[in-house]
């Protein structure tokens, strides 16, 4: 016939410099970083920046840290866990409070639509608590707004 019917799931693989990196691969690494970090509620995957693939995160954190989370540890955590067991570097985190992550109904994260609602601003990012909370939330937002699409980052 000559036609040919593309089925399946959107791009999940990230590919960052020439080399591939599976998503459940970070996301375990990511979830195991910090005590604080709940489990098989993250996401990580790719947008292109300036023509290039950039590294995103987002991760719910546990009820019971809300009050104390300190962003700037965990962040650091994160940071450090990926470039030791992957040798990546995170262009944004995103924090987002528990049960907020886009999920099936049989609990496997949609890392597609996740990675819209980052694109779009429209995560429910936390307010990290410790340090000056002001500040903490700009650093928050800020990690967020780095990709929004008018700063040149799409979907692929």
């Amino acid at each position: 016939n000559g036609q040919l019917f593309i089925t399946g799931r959107l791009k999940d693989v990230i590919i960052i410099r020439g080399h591939n990196h599976y998503p459940q691969d970070i996301e375990f690494t990511v979830e195991n970083s910090h005590p604080s970090l709940r489990k098989n509620s993250g996401a990580a995957f790719g947008i292109e920046v300036d023509n290039e693939e950039k590294l995103v995160v987002v991760q719910e954190v546990e009820r019971s840290w809300l009050r104390k989370l300190d962003f700037n540890e965990v962040n650091g955590d994160i940071r450090q866990e990926l470039m030791a067991q992957h040798e990546l570097q995170v262009y944004a985190i995103a924090l987002i409070k528990s049960g907020s992550i886009p999920k099936t109904s049989s609990g496997k994260i949609m890392r597609q639509a996740c990675r819209i609602k980052f694109l779009e601003g429209t995560l429910e990012v936390i307010n990290s608590g410790g340090g000056n909370p002001e500040h903490l939330r700009k650093l928050t937002v800020m990690s967020v707004m780095m990709a929004t699409p008018k700063n040149g980052a799409h979907l692929r």
